[in-house]
């Protein structure tokens, strides 16, 4: 049959130690990224960016949308 995914959640202090292991682990050559506008100044951008060199950036968009 097809592949299964799960969804792992990293949280807690040097969490983001796991990013490229995770990554390597699962063959990711891109990511997407969901982030607000606040992500470009959290310290945890230059992590990212340290370790994905090719990803997809999406953040146009509105926790509650208006129709």
């Amino acid at each position: 049959m097809g592949n299964t995914h799960q969804q792992c959640i990293f949280c807690g202090n040097r969490s983001i130690e796991h990013l490229n292991d995770f990554l390597t682990d699962f063959c990711c050559r891109k990511i997407l990224l969901v982030a607000g506008k606040s992500y470009d100044s959290l310290p945890i951008k230059s992590a990212i960016d340290a370790i994905v060199t090719d990803n997809i950036r999406f953040s146009d968009f509105n926790p509650n949308p208006s129709y």
